[in-house]
């Protein structure tokens, strides 16, 4: 993921490798921007920068998307510039661009689906949406299998599969519960996202309290540099593309939550 870099010749260097010269991935690329493999070394050495034209060569090259190859050519200018009000503006872009991209819900391409009111009674209790993914397993097709699994009333059970079936979450087909749109996603400063958050967390604590050996739970508090930082969460998101699409492909089985904080402590 390219939005992790803030220096492009570390990026150049991650896709070149070690191995870059004795592949005939160097040559290959000075050839694509127009340069000798001399100039490419001197370049990734910071003897050099690129121009606007080879940093869009490359990009070319890479098969970079057009937001990547926007912000690699705001990295080059970045390199490039010769006063310390240039180097701002260009920071303040690059910072902002990072900060747009390398946010969930600008990577995982996850919709909305619920209106602001049905959203509050979702997000009030964990359940909802226990429930919600419960009906995907073979083994919950009914509201007595929702109670019995839950260890809920069944006048309880029944009162949120209601609502789950009158938001079209859940349906009802053939008498037998099934799931209709499973990954739903809260945008950044919801007022519904500290319920959320709240709700799972509360239950990781209950989880851990029990010690079941299949379950897995980490905490550490750490010191680093502010560029290790970045480039960590930027990790950490690539992990919850791979997560999902993961559990996009996988065979229905059992239910798992995974909560993932990643915060600054001073």
């Amino acid at each position: 993921m390219i939005y992790k870099y803030s220096d492009y010749l570390k990026f150049l260097s991650s896709k070149i490798g070690s191995s870059g010269s004795r592949t005939g991935l160097k040559s290959k690329l000075a050839h694509a921007i127009g340069c000798q493999q001399t100039y490419l070394s001197k370049v990734l050495k910071g003897g050099a920068d690129l121009s606007p034209e080879q940093a869009f060569a490359a990009a070319h090259f890479f098969e970079l998307s057009t937001e990547e190859t926007e912000f690699f050519i705001l990295l080059v200018s970045y390199a490039r510039a010769s006063t310390p009000e240039l180097k701002r503006f260009y920071g303040g872009q690059i910072k902002d661009y990072q900060e747009k991209m390398l946010s969930v819900e600008e990577t995982t391409a996850i919709k909305e689906f619920l209106n602001r009111e049905d959203q509050q009674i979702y997000y009030s209790n964990w359940y909802y949406m226990a429930f919600h993914i419960a009906v995907s397993l073979s083994s919950v097709r009914t509201i007595e299998d929702l109670a019995k699994h839950f260890d809920l009333d069944r006048s309880k059970a029944a009162e949120i599969t209601e609502f789950l079936l009158s938001t079209g979450l859940v349906k009802l087909e053939r008498k037998r519960l099934v799931p209709g749109p499973t990954h739903i996603h809260l945008k950044k400063g919801s007022p519904d996202l500290l319920k959320h958050h709240t709700n799972w967390r509360l239950k990781a604590l209950n989880s851990v309290s029990k010690g079941a050996p299949e379950n897995f739970h980490y905490t550490v508090v750490a010191s680093l540099s502010e560029s290790d930082a970045k480039e960590l969460r930027a990790k950490l998101v690539e992990w919850v593309e791979d997560f999902l699409e993961t559990v996009e492909s996988s065979s229905v089985e059992t239910i798992y939550c995974h909560n993932l904080d990643f915060f600054k402590v001073l």
